[in-house]
């Protein structure tokens, strides 16, 4: 993932419980928390990454933030198909998930607002 930032241009704030990675790049913040209704609510927000957990979901929608949802576990996956049938982002299975594809999501997801 994270080389797939580096290579956009773009701010990323990452909420990750690890802060202490290598080679972290510029356009990348790693914190431990992060408060994610008023992050969505920026009006610089572009895309929200997310496993799909239900209340980030509603967060994101509530806030009219896009998603690139990458489900990991059981109703993660309902509640990202849910809103991606909607149109209000892409899915990314993680089993499949490459460096080209997750950048392609995000771009996707930037570029093409709906």
């Amino acid at each position: 993932m994270i080389e797939t930032f580096k290579d956009l241009p773009y701010k990323v704030l990452w909420k990750f419980d690890v802060t202490h990675i290598p080679d972290v790049p510029e356009n990348v913040k790693i914190v431990e928390w992060l408060p994610q209704q008023d992050i969505l609510r920026h009006p610089n927000i572009k895309v929200f990454i997310t496993q799909g957990g239900l209340q980030s979901m509603e967060e994101a929608i509530f806030s009219h933030v896009p998603v690139v949802g990458i489900p990991f576990i059981g109703e993660q996956e309902r509640n990202v198909k849910k809103i991606i049938r909607k149109g209000f982002g892409v899915y990314l299975d993680k089993d499949k998930l490459t460096k080209e594809s997750f950048k392609e999501a995000i771009l996707e997801v930037i570029n093409n607002p709906k």
